[in-house]
C-alpha cells in the first residue's frame, strides 16, 4: 500500500482513532466498554490475541472518551523489556503525560519525580474538574521487564489511585506550617485534599491474565472489574464487512457491494464452522485483498481462492521479519505447530528454544500469526492462529521444501562441476608435469650423453697420447740401440782394420 492512500479495512494492523469513521461491528462493546471506564477506577479487558482489543480501544473507546467535557485521555504502552537501556514502565507513563505547569506544590517538596506528583499537577493546573483515563495497551509488556521495574511501577500506581495526598507530603507540610502557616493558601489546600479523579483500562491478552496476581498486593482491585471480548458475531461480522464498503468519500478505492451469495460465502469461511464466531483479524485480512480487486459489486466468482489469499498474507508477515530470523520463523512456524496436516500448540518456554522472545512477540502481537492460550501449568502455549491457516501454511511448506530441494540439488551439481574443473584442471596440471618432466629427462640425458662422450673423448685422447708417448720411447730406446750397434761395428771395424793393417806391415 502506498502511504497517501487510505483503504477501507486496514488489515492485520490495528484500528487507529483517526478510522473510527471505518469501525464497525463493535457498537455494544464499546458502550459497555465505555459505561465501565467512566464509573470504575480500574477496568480489565481481556480476550484472545487477535480479537481487536486495541482496536477497540482506538476506534471505539477514545474516540466516546474524547467527547465527554473535561476529559483528559492519557494512552501508554510500557514496551517490551529490551535490555538495560529499555525505557522503564515509569518512565513511559511520563512520557505519554501532557506537560504540566509547576503549582503551589513546589512549596512543599521541590522535586519529586512520582507519578502523583505529575497527575496532581495536570488537575491543578485544569481550571475545572478533569476526568483522568490511564488506558494501558497491550499491559503483557509490563511483566517483560525486571522485577524491581515492576515493582516501582505497582508502588506509585497504588499512591496515585488509593492516596489522597501522599503521608510524605502531610509531614513536609505539617513542619513548614509551624514555621509559616501560610505557605498555601487556603483555597489550595482545599485543592489539595480534594481525591483526583481518575480511570484505569489495563488491556492484556488472556494468556497472560495470571500475571496480574503480581500486582494484586499493591493493587487489590485491579481484578474487580473485568470485560471479556469476545470474537464477532456472524451479524456484527457482517456489519463489519458491508458498512466500510459503501463509504464513498477519502478513500483510494471506490464505493463497492457485495453480492448476498458472497457475503455469506465470506462468512461461513470465516466462522469455519465453530460456534457462529468470527476473529477480527481474519476478517481484516480478507477484505483488505477483496478491496484491491477494485469492483463495483463483488460476486462468489470474483473472490480469489481464500488459501491464496491468506498465502500472500504469510508471505508478507514472513518478511515483514528481519532477514536474519526468517528462515527460521517459517521452519518453527510450518514444521513445529502443524503435524499430520492439524495445528498443536507448544509451552512457550520449548518456543524459545527455535525463536527469540522478540520474534515470538511478533508473530503474536503485530502480525496474528500466532495465538496464546493458557496452559495447565500456569504459563502459556503458542499455536497457529486459525485453521483457515493450515492449507496456506502447509502449501509454503511445500514451496519451501521444493525450493531447499532444487537449491541442495543446485549446490551438489556445483560441486560436481568444481570437482570435474578441479580434475581437469589437475589433470592439466600432471600434463604439463609430465611434459616437463620428460624435457628435463631430455636434457638431462642429453648431458649425460655429452658427458660420456665427454669421458669416451677424453679417455681415447689420453690412450693415444699414453700410446704416442710408449711409441716416442721405444724410438729413442730403438734409436739408441742402433748408435750403440753401430758404435760396436765402428769400433769393431777400426778394430780389424789395425789388426790388418798390422798384419801388413809384419809381413
Amino acid at each position: 500500500m502506498k502511504a497517501d492512500l487510505q483503504y477501507r479495512y486496514p488489515g492485520v494492523a490495528p484500528f487507529g482513532t483517526a478510522q473510527r469513521e471505518i469501525f464497525f461491528g463493535r457498537m455494544q462493546e464499546s458502550e459497555q466498554l465505555l459505561g465501565l471506564v467512566a464509573t470504575e477506577t480500574q477496568v480489565l479487558l481481556y480476550g484472545k490475541s487477535g480479537l481487536g482489543k486495541s482496536s477497540l480501544i482506538n476506534a471505539g473507546l477514545v474516540p466516546a472518551l474524547q467527547r465527554q467535557p473535561n476529559a483528559c485521555i492519557v494512552q501508554v504502552r510500557v514496551g517490551a523489556y529490551q535490555g538495560p537501556e529499555s525505557p522503564t514502565p515509569l518512565s513511559a507513563i511520563h512520557a505519554a503525560l501532557p506537560t504540566a505547569e509547576p503549582t503551589f506544590l513546589q512549596e512543599i517538596i521541590g522535586t519529586d519525580e512520582s507519578l502523583w506528583r505529575h497527575f496532581k499537577e495536570i488537575s491543578l493546573g485544569s481550571p475545572d474538574s478533569l476526568r483522568i483515563y490511564l488506558i494501558f495497551d497491550q499491559f503483557e509488556e509490563l511483566f517483560s521487564h525486571p522485577q524491581a521495574a515492576i515493582y516501582a511501577f505497582k508502588k506509585q500506581m497504588a499512591e496515585l489511585l488509593y492516596r489522597v495526598v501522599p503521608r510524605r507530603y502531610r509531614s513536609v507540610l505539617e513542619i513548614k506550617q509551624l514555621e509559616n502557616p501560610r505557605i498555601v493558601a487556603t483555597a489550595d489546600l482545599r485543592r489539595l485534599n480534594q481525591s483526583m479523579d481518575i480511570h484505569v483500562l489495563y488491556a492484556i491478552r488472556e494468556d497472560r491474565y495470571s500475571h496480574l496476581n503480581r500486582l494484586s498486593d499493591h493493587l487489590p482491585d485491579i481484578l474487580h472489574t473485568r470485560y471479556q471480548l469476545l470474537p464477532l458475531s456472524r451479524a456484527n461480522a457482517k456489519e463489519a464487512i458491508l458498512r466500510p464498503a459503501a463509504l464513498e468519500n477519502g478513500f483510494s478505492s471506490r464505493p463497492f457491494t457485495f453480492a448476498a451469495e458472497a457475503i455469506e460465502y465470506i462468512l461461513d469461511f470465516l466462522e469455519g464452522g465453530q460456534h457462529h464466531w468470527v476473529e477480527s483479524t481474519q476478517l481484516q485480512i480478507l477484505c483488505s485483498r477483496l478491496e484491491r480487486l477494485n469492483r463495483r459489486h463483488i460476486r462468489v466468482q470474483h473472490i480469489p481462492a481464500f488459501d491464496d489469499i491468506f498465502l500472500e498474507y504469510y508471505y508478507e508477515c514472513i518478511h515483514s521479519l528481519p532477514g536474519r530470523v526468517r528462515e527460521s520463523a517459517q521452519s518453527f512456524i510450518e514444521d513445529r505447530l502443524i503435524i499430520s496436516g492439524q495445528r498443536i500448540a507448544l509451552d512457550r518456554l520449548m518456543c524459545l528454544e527455535f525463536l527469540e522472545a522478540e520474534v515470538l512477540d511478533k508473530l503474536l502481537r503485530d502480525l496474528h500469526l500466532i495465538r496464546a492460550e493458557q496452559n495447565s501449568t500456569g504459563g502459556s502455549s503458542l499455536e497457529l492462529s486459525h485453521d483457515t491457516l493450515i492449507a496456506p501454511v502447509l502449501k509454503a511448506k511445500e514451496v519451501r521444501v521444493a525450493r531447499n530441494a532444487a537449491t541442495l540439488q543446485i549446490q551438489a551439481e556445483q560441486k560436481l562441476l568444481e570437482a570435474l574443473e578441479n580434475e581437469r584442471a589437475d589433470g592439466l596440471w600432471k600434463t604439463r608435469q609430465l611434459r616437463l618432466t620428460r624435457i628435463l629427462l631430455g636434457i638431462a640425458v642429453i648431458g649425460f650423453v655429452l658427458a660420456v662422450m665427454a669421458s669416451v673423448y677424453a679417455l681415447r685422447k689420453r690412450t693415444i697420447a699414453i700410446a704416442l708417448a710408449e711409441t716416442e720411447k721405444q724410438s729413442a730406446m730403438k734409436a739408441k740401440e742402433e748408435r750403440q750397434k753401430a758404435d760396436s761395428l765402428r769400433i769393431l771395424s777400426e778394430q780389424t782394420t789395425a789388426k790388418y793393417q798390422l798384419e801388413l806391415k809384419i809381413r
